[in-house]
């Protein structure tokens, strides 16, 4: 049981967005293949927790970017997650190219049970021996975001249908397609002006194939808070983006 997973990589082409470098959405892609990969090593991958009707559920993710690494750029990415609490743990990521760090992130995660419903305790998850050897430490101490959900002071300016490749293997939109639904609204010429530095995102109700859903918006100082309604008007994204 490794408590720290590092994967070497390059920047390919399919990870590059219009100016050639990184693009933000699959960074996001990057950093949850790498804990996939790192679960599977501790034994709380999917094919683990399947069998006892238990599911990893993102609940926050928060990416702060320093550099986008160039096309082709070689990189390592590190994940470890943190010992966490009783429901809820936390699991952080470094990315480092030619030049140094160049991201970092930190994505609170849960475990839900498929037949209830309802949350699980992270002892049900973890084979014995697990919690003794996870790291205590992080790659920030201060707080996710916290966004209002009311929306009358912005702007609804997007839409969006999920689609089928939206759905993960829990039957839901998965949680990296929310960065690529929220930046995929902005066009390209706004992105570079924002040079986006940071970007925080609170999942708060579950997406499926077809729901339509509206996007709203209101600028802070640097830069956006950002809401997802789903038609029965439940909130289903909170988020921020700063430059």
């Amino acid at each position: 049981m490794n408590p720290t997973y590092f994967r070497d990589d390059c920047v390919r082409l399919s990870d590059c967005d219009s100016t050639g470098r990184l693009s933000l959405p699959a960074l996001f892609d990057m950093f949850m293949d790498v804990a996939t990969l790192h679960a599977d090593d501790l034994g709380i991958g999917f094919d683990d927790l399947r069998p006892r009707q238990l599911f990893w559920l993102a609940v926050r993710t928060r990416i702060r970017v320093h550099r986008r690494s160039d096309l082709s750029a070689p990189i390592r990415i590190e994940t470890w997650p943190e010992k966490g609490g009783k429901l809820r743990c936390y699991r952080n990521y470094r990315l480092f190219d030619g030049e140094g760090p160049a991201a970092e992130g930190k994505t609170e995660w849960a475990v839900i049970d498929t037949g209830t419903g309802r949350l699980a305790p992270l002892l049900e998850a973890y084979p014995a021996g697990l919690m003794d050897v996870l790291r205590t430490d992080s790659v920030w101490s201060e707080p996710f975001a916290r966004v209002r959900e009311d929306f009358s002071d912005g702007e609804e300016w997007a839409g969006y249908t999920v689609r089928s490749t939206d759905i993960d293997v829990g039957g839901h939109m998965n949680n990296a397609a929310y960065p690529r639904m929220v930046l995929g609204a902005f066009p390209n010429a706004e992105l570079r002006d924002m040079d986006i530095r940071e970007l925080d995102f609170a999942y708060r109700t579950p997406c499926y194939e077809g729901d339509e859903l509206r996007l709203c918006r209101r600028r802070t100082e640097s830069g956006w808070e950002l809401g997802a309604f789903n038609r029965e008007g439940k909130t289903v994204l909170l988020g921020r983006i700063e430059g």
